[in-house]
């Protein structure tokens, strides 16, 4: 789908597939994977303009990959803002900071954000993200039913899972990059609880456990996510 601006023009397509298992005793068993590519691409540093992110571009993290924040996967541009010092906060308060707003750990500033919680200033620490012109993602989920076998109709209201996320992304479509792939792959895994108290709010813990990362990328070793539907 060409896009025209003011700015650039490009065309960007990307591809999705999903398939579920259910076994015995409710046991779904569920792999994802996305396709991507975008070209006439070109890199362009909006850091300055709050962070935004380049829609040419790819971005992964947050609700389409577990264990990583919204674009927190690749390189990223220098920060927009100088790091402003503040107090450290108590354990009890760095605690419940770094588990609510998802425990974001990054490979090159690990120490600075253990003074900065809120999301706003870990993208300041971090810089804008890069994002990427290809990208290639692979999920599993193992889910299963809790306590079902003590109290009756809570199959689907309380379940437990495993997951594991893949992801790549390439920064270009070159050669270059692509015999470099390892360099770009990240790599997830962990478990987790869901909630179904009704059809309308879905509530999810998640802890993750990372056995490849790269410089840049934002980490959700704790994530509580909330979802609300109707129907």
């Amino acid at each position: 789908l060409p896009i025209l601006g003011s700015i650039s023009s490009f065309t960007k397509c990307d591809f999705a597939w999903q398939r579920h298992w259910i076994f015995n005793y409710q046991i779904v068993l569920s792999l994802s994977s996305g396709l991507g590519l975008v070209s006439n691409d070109k890199i362009v540093d909006n850091s300055h303009l709050n962070n935004q992110i380049d829609t040419g571009r790819f971005y992964l993290g947050g609700s389409t990959l577990r264990g990583f924040e919204a674009a927190g996967i690749g390189s990223r541009f220098p920060p927009s803002e100088p790091i402003k010092s503040r107090p450290s906060p108590s354990r009890l308060m760095a605690f419940l900071g770094s588990f609510f707003f998802s425990g974001t750990e990054t490979t090159q500033e690990s120490s600075a954000f253990s003074r900065h919680r809120d999301r706003k200033e870990r993208r300041q620490i971090a810089g804008a993200a890069h994002g990427g012109q290809a990208f290639a993602t692979t999920s599993a989920l193992l889910s299963f039913p809790l306590f079902s076998q003590y109290y009756k109709g809570l199959d689907d209201t309380c379940r437990g899972h495993l997951f594991l996320t893949l992801a790549t992304l390439l920064p270009d479509i070159s050669k270059k990059s692509f015999l470099a792939v390892k360099q770009y792959s990240h790599a997830a895994t962990g478990f987790g609880l869901s909630i179904t108290p009704g059809n309308m709010l879905r509530i999810e813990f998640n802890y993750a456990a990372f056995f490849l990362t790269q410089p840049g990328d934002l980490t959700k070793r704790y994530n509580v996510s909330f979802t609300t539907g109707f129907g």
